[in-house]
């Protein structure tokens, strides 16, 4: 879980980032599913920080 060519980055509760494909996680969960056909806040509205790359993080405490 450690490519660079990745759109998502899945944080757990205790801080090990998983990155991954949304369209991977989109085909083989419809819980991912719904969650990425909902509009996303912007990062700053959320209070997130997006990760030194750009990507979006989804913590666990989220999900």
């Amino acid at each position: 879980f450690n490519r660079r060519n990745v759109d998502v980055i899945l944080r757990s509760c205790d801080s090990v980032d998983f990155r991954v494909w949304k369209a991977i996680l989109t085909e083989a969960s419809p819980f991912f599913e719904d969650h990425f056909s909902l509009p996303q806040p912007d990062a700053q509205d959320s209070g997130q920080q997006p990760s030194d790359d750009g990507l979006p993080i989804i913590h666990q405490r989220n999900l």
